[in-house]
Order: C-alpha cells, then sequence, then structure tokens
C-alpha cells in the first residue's frame, strides 16, 4: 500500500499529490527535529569535519553529536572560542584528548579532526512510494497522521462554505395590467369596475441567512487542541445549523401561506370576471339599442382577453411557487448533509489529532508537533 493509500483510509480520496509530497517533507522534518537523539540513530550519517575538511552546513541537518575516530566526545564550545582552541598556548587548545565542536554561522568543525553524525531533512517525498526513504519505518504511523490531519482540515476548508441557492434564476411572473376597457355609460364603467379588480404582484420569499464565519479552519486547529473544545465547537455549530433549518422552514411556511392567499385572492379575480362576462352577454341580449349592444359585446370581448391573461398568470406564479418551494426544500436538505457532513469532519479530526497525541507521547514523551496554519 502507498503512502498516500495510507493517508486515504483515514481521509477519503485525496488527488493533490504534490501538496501530499510537500507535507510528508514538512512532517518528517518535524518529527526529526523532535524526535530524542537515540532514536535516529539507525538514520544518522557520519560525515568528516575536520580542520582541513570544508566545513559541514547544518542548514538542512539536525546534528546529533561530534567525536573523534575512537568514538572521544567532541563537545560544543562558544564560537568565540574558535581562535583560541587553535592556538598551542591557550587553555582551550583542543587535542585528541581534549577535543571539541564549533558552530559558526550554521557550519560546524571539529577540532583537531573528527566527525559530525546528522540527519539530513529530506528534500523531496514521494506519496505514491509504499516507505518513507531515510526514515524510521516503526515512526511512519506517526507521519500518516500528521499528513491526515493536514489533509483533512484541507478538506475541510474546502467545505466550509454554505453556499446559499440561487433564487434569481426563479423569475417571478408580472401580474396582468387591467386593460382600459371601453365603455358607453359612467353606469357600466362604474358597475365593471366594482366587479373586476387589479391583481397586486405574488409574494417573494425572503430566505434566512447563516453566517458560517465563525468555523474556521484556524478555528478547527484550535478546538482539536483541545477535546473539550472541540465538543463546545461541534455543539455550537449544531445547535446554529438545527435553528437555521427551523429558520428556513418558517419562513418557508410563512411564504406559502402569504402565496395561497394570493392565489385565492387571483381566482376570485378570475371568477368575478367571468361572472361579469356572462352577464354583459345576458344584457346584450337584452339591449334594444344596437349602437350600446355592440360596445357591450366589445367591452365583453375584453373582459374575456382579461380572464385569460388572468388564467395565464396563474398557472405562471402556481410554477413560480412550486419552484420557489423546491429549491428551498433543496437547501433545507442541503443544510442537514452540511451539518452531518461537517459533524463528520470534526469527530473524525478529534480522533486523528487524539491518536497522534498517543502515539507521539508513547514514542517520545512529547505532545505532537503543532499544525502549520495554512
Amino acid at each position: 500500500m502507498t503512502i498516500k493509500e495510507k493517508i486515504e483510509t483515514y481521509i477519503g480520496i485525496f488527488d493533490d499529490k504534490d501538496t501530499l509530497n510537500l507535507w510528508l517533507v514538512e512532517a518528517v522534518t518535524r518529527f526529526i527535529q523532535m524526535c530524542p537523539v537515540h532514536k535516529l540513530f539507525s538514520i544518522e550519517q557520519k560525515l568528516s569535519a575536520s580542520i582541513t575538511d570544508k566545513p559541514i552546513s547544518l542548514t538542512d541537518k539536525r546534528l546529533l553529536r561530534c567525536d573523534l575516530e575512537d568514538g572521544l566526545e567532541a563537545p560544543i564550545v562558544d564560537p568565540r572560542l574558535l581562535n583560541r582552541v587553535t592556538d598551542p598556548n591557550s587553555i582551550y587548545y583542543a587535542t585528541k584528548f581534549s577535543p571539541v565542536s564549533i558552530i559558526n554561522h550554521n557550519q560546524i568543525i571539529v577540532y583537531p579532526n573528527g566527525f559530525a553524525y546528522v540527519v539530513p531533512f529530506p528534500v523531496s517525498l514521494n506519496c505514491l512510494a509504499t516507505t518513507i526513504p531515510g526514515f524510521i519505518p516503526e515512526y511512519e504511523s506517526g507521519i500518516i497522521f500528521y499528513v491526515s490531519i493536514k489533509g483533512l482540515l484541507k478538506i475541510i476548508g474546502n467545505n466550509m462554505t454554505l453556499n446559499s441557492p440561487d433564487y434569481s434564476m426563479i423569475i417571478k411572473p408580472d401580474a396582468p395590467i387591467v386593460p382600459s376597457f371601453v365603455y358607453t355609460t359612467a353606469e357600466l364603467a362604474t358597475y365593471t369596475n366594482a366587479i373586476v379588480n387589479s391583481v397586486e404582484g405574488a409574494p417573494v420569499y425572503e430566505p434566512p441567512t447563516f453566517d458560517s464565519t465563525n468555523f474556521t479552519i484556524t478555528g478547527l486547529i484550535d478546538a482539536t487542541e483541545d477535546t473539550e473544545l472541540a465538543s463546545v465547537q461541534l455543539n455550537k455549530l449544531g445547535h446554529q445549523l438545527n435553528k437555521f433549518q427551523e429558520d428556513i422552514q418558517n419562513k418557508l411556511n410563512l411564504f406559502n401561506g402569504q402565496f395561497n392567499t394570493y392565489q385565492s385572492e387571483l381566482t376570485r379575480t378570475i371568477e368575478n370576471a367571468r361572472l361579469l362576462q356572462q352577464e354583459l352577454l345576458a344584457k346584450a341580449d337584452k339591449e334594444t339599442d344596437l349602437h350600446l349592444q355592440n360596445n357591450i359585446k366589445i367591452l365583453e370581448k375584453q373582459i374575456d382577453q382579461y380572464k385569460m391573461l388572468l388564467e395565464k398568470y396563474q398557472s405562471e406564479v402556481t410554477s413560480y411557487q412550486i419552484e420557489m418551494t423546491t429549491m428551498t426544500q433543496s437547501y433545507y436538505y442541503d443544510v442537514q448533509n452540511y451539518a452531518i457532513r461537517n459533524k463528520n469532519y470534526y469527530e473524525l479530526l478529534v480522533t486523528l489529532k487524539s491518536e497522534l497525541q498517543e502515539f507521539m507521547m508513547y514514542n517520545f514523551g512529547t505532545e505532537p508537533p503543532k499544525q502549520v496554519k495554512e
């Protein structure tokens, strides 16, 4: 099994191999820096660090110890003694019986001659490999925990935002305008206007808002350093999401209630138009004045056209209500899934932190290295 596959057993598929490789380098470097010296003897490198040799740079290495060929330790002394350790007349003069090491400008030399034992930090690592070269195999699980935590934090960071639905995609239909009816008498005009009313615009759904800014990656790292704090964070997020779901449902119920009232008013307006048609037709049949009779029929056709516009509009607003309700219900379940997903992320993160802490305490007697915040 590759290193990547071992990490994915904890956090799921993670396709960014380059990032995993960088995290592996970071993890191995930090573990080498923290690891007790005697734990690193199996992977140390012995480098000649005599006066005649080129000074050894410690920029990319951890120095474990310095000694002579016979094993006599060459302790590190103050670099200000550099001139004295090479002066035969000085009490600090270094000999094969009293060797010393000096680190100057992050470079080390053993006086009069000797060796430096170092563990190089990795320059690059490949997550597709099955082992970590140049590292202690029995400590690989700690590296897996560390990188898994980094990967999980990345996944959470990519999923922290709770996107709101785009209600602008649903176009609310415009109510038809009452036409300028043809009247022949003031009585007919008053009669028509009293029955056929103008239609106001349909209600608009106003969604609640949710602020997830309190749940950042920094907050996650801080919380998971303390399981009690993590529990508080979990509960806080859960309560806010539950409240948000209630707000969504309440707003939707309010919208549908207003819309049902609106639909009833619209249906009554359509029915009034239909009744007015019937009355106008009956009035036209009884009318003896042909001019007035023709104008009544023209008015009846206008009423009929307006009624058809209202019926078409009623169909459109019904579709509008269905679309708004469908999108809102879908968002409701998105919020629910968001809550479940983030709860699972938090719990997994706490578990991985606990595993890493137990590993570090058992093997090194120390706390885990702090995560580098992205």
